[in-house]
Parts: structure tokens; C-alpha cells; sequence
């Protein structure tokens, strides 16, 4: 889910997590004695499912049509799906992460935590990495081993982004950003600050990264000046960690407006409420700017040197050199995103729509029939199965037409 809406609940949440840990310390949270639940072949039960570990149906009510089987949490998906050789993964309330077949909907392993991981879910060369603000755990994404665990507010993580080498995280509490071996758990680079030219105001916070090869683009809220502004955009060499450069603008905006970014050929595109700009992601040299009260952007990501973007009530894809809007669609995502390499996937209005990027054609595909739930999480497609979480601590495998 990437809309304004839920970007401004969702960070106004972690921001208050974040306020809590410099005033007390860490949250005191409890150990779960939760014990994960099953799955679901065909059928459903009205209440939480009870299968055994090897994924076999209970009895009940029929499923949806078009759903393949559901896999039952004991409290709701905070991370995830996210998918890897065959397996679906998610990250649970209940302090567990998930790997399920994609075929079957059987439990392959689950891996349990010290709190809840909901502040990214990635996998790096076969090893997942689900993060928190307090907690970041690596499990073998094949059988479910863990590989590393902290527990710390210093090794908290506020957003991750990853490539096929490292997981690159923004901290919680001293700001800035680092990178992280995804077998071991060490750091092979930080940064404590994005703007390390102001020894005055060194915490404030990175909110959003996007990468593109080794460039790592990232959003900063000004957290430690109260709200206030300036609002700022920094880049990174994503091998060495050196800061490439800073950018940032004293705004009117509310506090609770984020700096988001995309990025994509070379161009770093940042977003402020209705301000945005374009950044050569080597240099930091501003290209474009543009301030328009009338057009504020919420930004999905970038594909193929395309931002794509809500405005209004529209959908866009804006050149990221040009600054040209080169595509529309009145067809908003309303539910959970996800980007396939130059395809762009989203649910609208109970619908799965699929857009190619650089052309902007779009294909409505089906249908998404979940029952009398609402969506969560975030959305993976594969050639067959189409994977979501549902409100009622249900992950769905729904069959792609």
C-alpha cells in the first residue's frame, strides 16, 4: 500500500514508536506464546483455521472462487508477501515470519521474533530480511534457519530497499542510513546522519530509499527540528556508503508530509506534497523543479526511467527527464502495488490491473474476491497465483486470469 493516506497513518505510527524509544527506552513488549496456525485447501471455516503443519484442509464454508488456498496467521500480516523460489513470505502480529508453497499453501518453516517485523521484508540471494523498529531478523529463505538477529533501537529500521548483494536500511533513532550483510547481520557501511554538514541537528530522518544501481536515493523528514523544515533528499554510493551529495528545501508543509523518492536512469525524483524535483543521482545537480499546489504527487516507485505516480484522481507516468507526463489512467490503486520489472501492478475498486510502464497501456485482469475482508500488505503476482493478505490475519493465493 503506497497511498498518501496510508503513508501519513503509517509514519505518523512510527514516528510515535520513534518518540517513545528516545523518552523510555525500548517498548516493553511481551513474548508471544501464539503458535502458528495452518491452511486452508478449498475450504474455509468462519473462524481462524486449525490445519496440522503439513497444510491439510479443514472442513467448512467454501472459499472465494478463484482461490486457490488461504494460510492462516494468529493476528494479522504486518510484512509482506513477498515471493522467492517458490515460497510466499510474510511477517505476522503474532512474532512470527512465515515462508509458505506457493503450490500447496503448506507451512514450509516459520521463524520466530522478539517483536513485530513491519518496517520492510526483502529477500537478498536466498535470505530473507524482516525488519522493525526495534528488530531485524535474517532466516534462509529454503528451510527457515536464522542467520543473524539484533535486538536493539540502534539497529532498528524505519525503511529498507535491497539489491542482490545488501539490505539498505534507515535508522530509527541517530538518522541516516546503512547497509547490511544479509548472511550475518554486520554492517558494511552507516551513515548517522543525512546531513552531516549541520553538527546542530544530526538526527534527522530518513523516511523513504529507493535504489538503482548503485545509486541509493533517500527522503528526509525533518524530525529533529520538531516538524519544522527543511525537508531534504540525499544520494549514496550503495558500495561505499559515501554520501554523493544533499539537497533540501525550507517548506510551508504540515509536518506530517513526508519526502518520498523514486528512482530510476540516472535520475533521482523527489516528491514534498506538491513540490517535487528531479536529481542527477551521480551529482546531486538539480535539473527540475517544480512547485504546484494543484498537482501533489504520491509516488509508487520508477521503472524504466518512468515515475509512477497518483495525482488527484488520476494516475501518471511522468518522464523522469523530461518531466512530461507520459501516460494517464483513471484507474487509481486503491489497495495494495507492486512492480514487476517494467509492469506495474495494483487493485482498484475489487479489480487487478496491470500496467506496462513505458507504453502506459493497461489491462484490467479480474476480479479480486476475498469475502467479506479488505486488503493489506502488499501484492505479488506470479504466471499463475496472485498473493495478497486480507484483514483477517489471512494469507490468500488467488488464481490469475
Amino acid at each position: 500500500m503506497h497511498g498518501e493516506e496510508y503513508r501519513r497513518s503509517r509514519r505518523g505510527y512510527l514516528a510515535a514508536l520513534v518518540t517513545t524509544a528516545g523518552f523510555g527506552g525500548c517498548l516493553g513488549l511481551e513474548e508471544s506464546e501464539s503458535t502458528p496456525s495452518g491452511t486452508r485447501m478449498g475450504t474455509a471455516t468462519a473462524e481462524m483455521g486449525t490445519a496440522d503443519e503439513s497444510g491439510a484442509a479443514s472442513t467448512g464454508e467454501s472459499l472465494p472462487p478463484g482461490t486457490r488456498w488461504t494460510f492462516d496467521a494468529n493476528g494479522p500480516f504486518v510484512g509482506g508477501p513477498v515471493y522467492a523460489d517458490g515460497t510466499v513470505i510474510v511477517t505476522s502480529v503474532d512474532r512470527h515470519v512465515y515462508g509458505v508453497d506457493e503450490t500447496s499453501g503448506a507451512r514450509q518453516w516459520d521463524a520466530s521474533t522478539e517483536t513485530e517485523l513491519d518496517n520492510g521484508l526483502t529477500v537478498v540471494d536466498g535470505t530473507v530480511v524482516a525488519a522493525g523498529i526495534e528488530e531485524q531478523l535474517g532466516v534462509d529463505a529454503a528451510d527457515g534457519t536464522p542467520t543473524y538477529q539484533h535486538v536493539d533501537f540502534d539497529l532498528g529500521v524505519l525503511a529498507q530497499t535491497s539489491d542482490d548483494r545488501r539490505a539498505y536500511q534507515a535508522r530509527p533513532v541517530t538518522g541516516g542510513v546503512r547497509a547490511v550483510d544479509p548472511t550475518t547481520g554486520e554492517v558494511a557501511w552507516s551513515d548517522r546522519t543525512a546531513k552531516p554538514t549541520d553538527a546542530e541537528q544530526p538526527n534527522e530522518r530518513v523516511w523513504d530509499l529507493a535504489l538503482d544501481g548503485d545509486i541509493l536515493c533517500a527522503g528526509v523528514h525533518p524530525n529533529s527540528r520538531n516538524g519544522s523544515p527543511p525537508w531534504g533528499f540525499a544520494g549514496y554510493d550503495a558500495d561505499t556508503g559515501e554520501q554523493l551529495w544533499y539537497v533540501e528545501r525550507d517548506l510551508d508543509l504540515d509536518s506530517s508530509v513526508y519526502a518520498e523518492v523514486a528512482v530510476s536512469g540516472g535520475v533521482c525524483y523527489g516528491s514534498v506534497g506538491d513540490h517535487y524535483m528531479a536529481i542527477d543521482a551521480r551529482s546531486g545537480v538539480v535539473q527540475r523543479e517544480v512547485e504546484n499546489p494543484d498537482r501533489a504527487l504520491s509516488m509508487y516507485g520508477a521503472t524504466n526511467g518512468i515515475v509512477v505516480a497518483s495525482v488527484g484522481v488520476g494516475l501518471e507516468g511522468i518522464d523522469v527527464e523530461t518531466d512530461e507526463t507520459v501516460w494517464q489512467s483513471d484507474a487509481v490503486p486503491s489497495d495494495p502495488a507492486s512492480f514487476d520489472g517494467s509492469t506495474f501492478w495494483f487493485v482498484s475498486e475489487g479489480s487487478l490491473y496491470e500496467i506496462d510502464v513505458p507504453s502506459g497501456t493497461v489491462h484490467e485482469h479480474q476480479s479480486v474476491t476475498i469475502g467479506n475482508t479488505s486488503l493489506t500488505g502488499d501484492l505479488v503476482v506470479t504466471d499463475e497465483t496472485v498473493f495478497v493478505t486480507t484483514d483477517d490475519a489471512t494469507l490468500r493465493a488467488l488464481e490469475r486470469q
